[in-house]
């Protein structure tokens, strides 16, 4: 267990720097979300193609794998398809981590779970902070960019919501699969990411075009050469992925469910703080108050508060 503090650190450093290196990149190219998670699934799928052991097989059917990588490719691309669209990164974030709403209604429709009114109650205050925060980003727009932008951020929040949904379905057939077929972390992180790969070579147009906006990007100097910003941005945002994933990992191998969701809640949280401080995003009081609603929903579903409170009995 001694490992898991310097996860919890490693999380917090490395997906706050991956966050930063993905708003530049964002802001120099818009539609390169698709470059950077095939950047991504390669580097990850390298580096396990020369730690997974081969030789006991695959536990889970490679049927079941196929179904998971599929979803997990659309999730993907749609999540970095709503980038093109007059979305901000911070409610980028806020909206993502409603994921929590959408999962309680599949599961309570496909899986008829039963919930209690305390999860009931979390989700619906991670609604009303979804809706605050949503409508006061459009009202925050002048009246003439508002206009404008309007179809944009409706169009582009339907889309994040059907990557929500997505979500929710993939969680519901990982938890499905696991009862099945037991955990198998290291062979469900190797092949969803390296069965992903070729998929990419659907989107090669954009990801051409992103490649040669990087490649014009402005320079920085490093060591006497005139370097493409985007690359180094590119490069710092891998590696951040990396340490994240592996980071969130060791908490899943060694904590409870519990510790995971605060602390990748908490992660969330610390990304925000970071796109609107260093970024200087437009974003109000009232944002912030939708804010404390999901992130605080989010809390609540994980039942932290009732956890401390038993603990405080015990």
């Amino acid at each position: 267990m001694a490992s898991v503090p310097l996860a919890i650190f490693l999380v917090f450093l490395g997906c706050g720097a991956n966050v930063f290196f993905l708003e530049h990149l964002i802001k120099i190219d818009s539609s390169s979300g698709h470059l950077i998670t095939c950047g991504q699934f390669f580097l990850i799928s390298t580096k396990q193609l020369f730690q997974f052991d081969f030789r006991n097989g695959f536990k889970i059917p490679f049927s079941r794998h196929l179904l998971i990588v599929a979803l997990f490719v659309s999730i993907s691309v749609i999540n970095n398809w709503a980038f093109s669209f007059a979305i901000p990164l911070t409610l980028h974030i806020v909206f993502r981590a409603g994921s929590l709403v959408t999962n309680c209604l599949l599961s309570r429709i496909i899986m008829n779970k039963q919930f209690s009114t305390y999860k009931y109650a979390s989700v619906f205050t991670i609604t009303a902070g979804i809706i605050i925060c949503t409508l006061q980003t459009a009202s925050s727009k002048p009246s003439s960019s508002f206009a404008d932008d309007a179809p944009q951020l409706s169009f582009g929040l339907f889309v994040l919501s059907i990557a929500l949904i997505l979500s929710s379905l993939i969680g519901i057939v990982q938890e499905k699969t696991r009862d099945q077929f037991g955990k198998h972390p290291l062979e469900c992180l190797f092949l969803h990411h390296f069965l992903s790969l070729p998929m990419f070579w659907f989107l090669i147009e954009p990801i051409k075009s992103s490649i040669a906006a990087y490649s014009s990007s402005a320079t920085i100097d490093l060591f006497g050469h005139a370097l493409p910003s985007a690359w180094l941005f590119f490069a710092g945002n891998l590696a951040t992925q990396y340490i994240c994933i592996r980071s969130i990992f060791v908490l899943t191998s060694e904590c409870t469910s519990l510790t995971v969701t605060l602390v990748i809640t908490l992660r969330k949280f610390f990304s925000l703080v970071i796109s609107v401080i260093y970024f200087q995003t437009a974003w109000t009081s009232w944002n912030w108050i939708g804010t404390a609603f999901v992130f605080g929903g989010t809390l609540m579903y994980a039942e932290v508060f009732n956890e401390k409170k038993k603990e405080k009995t015990s």
